[in-house]
């Protein structure tokens, strides 16, 4: 995802991935704008059919995780989509993520208790009436029979009105509060709102940090509100946290840092997100001769971060999904990977991709396991009493037990340190970490 805003305070990201296009499913788009919505239809390509006959590399570890594998051929059960794209920010990769994971779902994986899964997507541009147009999109299909959402910083609160709980809505990753607390509405990792839980618990658990600088845009009050959290968390837990703010667009931060005593601090903590303020953080932070780790946030992971300052920061991210660049024990990253390259080849594995294409996953699980018939009603209760593992997500959860909200089902993140031209590891050796 390009153009971030502080607001999607914790998107993953990580080494981009480029391949060739081919989308394989049946699919019905539409955008929304502030005037109309606008729709047309997409054909299964020659590059999917060709992939389709041929399984994607690894898919035995999806079939394994769904429940079921071959053809679907049952009767189109459809999936509503909504995505943020066109506009800035826009990620259009996730949307790419929606229809290879629709693809595999119906040529590899059994579609959903057999049947064939229809894509109907709307994508927002860039205002909340848009999300409005999407929601009443969604609602006035009675063949759709749930949602799930992309990268939506932009139109969520309308979105989750209008929808009013008569689906369920499934976010790929939470960036709002409106995608935990409105009815029905569930997330499959801790999006937003695991930046704070987890970078304090692995700066002062892991990296036993005593001073902790916190570094943050003073512009946007996502922002504002995560550093704010963020010191108060570091405080209770009896660490010095300072703070150092700067606008989103600054280029030149090193007096904020150097007024922050980012120099003696322990550990920093930089919520910071698009990619002009990443750029001027990192150069002031080599500036300074800072010698402590940093702690960033995945999303920062950028084509025009790399360009930048010529590769990556060599900073700890936190991701709230597993980090594409980093094979996994359980093979999910590989399986992700085999069908991404299947069926979209063009996408990057990294930026929203990884949370859509989890997210689909995760529901199929969910529904091949359920009780009952395929009623709103039924599928919102399975999701309910859901306690993972997610696909590529988190491999815990417990829907209703996070005061935030209750669609929010785990506050676990990972962390993955960067060293440079492309070489990673595992920072937490393979453990999800949350609140202390």
């Amino acid at each position: 995802m390009t153009g971030f805003k502080a607001s999607s305070l914790i998107v993953t990201g990580a080494v981009v991935v480029a391949m060739a296009t081919g989308c394989g499913s049946s699919t019905t788009s539409s955008t929304a704008t502030s005037s109309a919505t606008t729709s047309s239809s997409g054909a299964s390509s020659a590059a999917s059919t060709a992939a389709a006959a041929q399984s994607p590399a690894n898919i035995g570890t999806l079939q394994t995780y769904v429940g079921a594998k071959g053809k679907a051929t049952g009767a189109p059960i459809t999936i509503g989509y909504v995505n943020l794209q066109g506009g800035a920010p826009s990620a259009p990769e996730a949307y790419q993520a929606a229809q290879a994971a629709t693809a595999a779902l119906n040529n590899n994986l059994g579609g959903i208790q057999g049947h064939r899964v229809k894509l109907e997507a709307c994508h927002i541009v860039s205002s909340e009436e848009q999300g409005q147009e999407c929601g009443q999109q969604m609602v006035n299909d009675p063949n759709v029979k749930l949602v799930i959402t992309g990268a939506v910083q932009i139109g969520a609160d309308a979105l989750h009105h209008t929808i009013g709980g008569k689906l369920p809505t499934i976010s790929g990753v939470p960036l709002n509060l409106s995608d935990v607390s409105s009815p029905n509405a569930f997330a499959l990792n801790a999006g937003l709102f695991g930046s704070t839980p987890g970078e304090v618990t692995y700066a002062v658990k892991t990296l036993h940090a005593k001073k902790v600088a916190v570094i943050g845009a003073t512009d946007d009050p996502a922002a504002v509100r995560a550093v704010t959290t963020t010191i108060a968390a570091l405080k209770a837990a009896g660490v010095q946290a300072t703070r150092a703010g700067f606008s989103q667009n600054a280029t030149d931060v090193v007096a904020p840092l150097e007024a922050a005593n980012v120099a003696s601090a322990d550990a920093i903590i930089a919520i910071v997100i698009t990619p002009p303020t990443v750029i001027a953080t990192a150069k002031a932070l080599v500036q300074l001769g800072v010698k402590a780790p940093v702690l960033g946030i995945g999303s920062v992971l950028t084509p025009q971060v790399q360009s930048g300052l010529g590769d990556f920061p060599k900073w700890t991210y936190n991701f709230v999904s597993l980090n594409p660049a980093v094979p996994d024990p359980d093979g999910q990253i590989a399986a992700y990977a085999g069908v991404m390259k299947a069926y979209q080849p063009n996408a990057p594995l990294a930026g929203d991709s990884t949370f859509t294409f989890g997210a689909f996953m995760s529901t199929a699980k969910i529904l091949n396991g359920m009780k009952g018939s395929l009623t709103t009603a039924n599928i919102a209760a399975a999701f309910k009493a859901f306690t993972g593992p997610g696909y590529l997500n988190p491999p815990n959860y417990k829907f209703g037990s996070i005061p935030i909200g209750p669609g929010l089902g785990s506050l676990e993140s990972r962390f993955y340190t960067y060293h440079g031209a492309n070489q990673w590891s595992d920072a937490t050796d393979g453990k999800w970490i949350g609140p202390s």
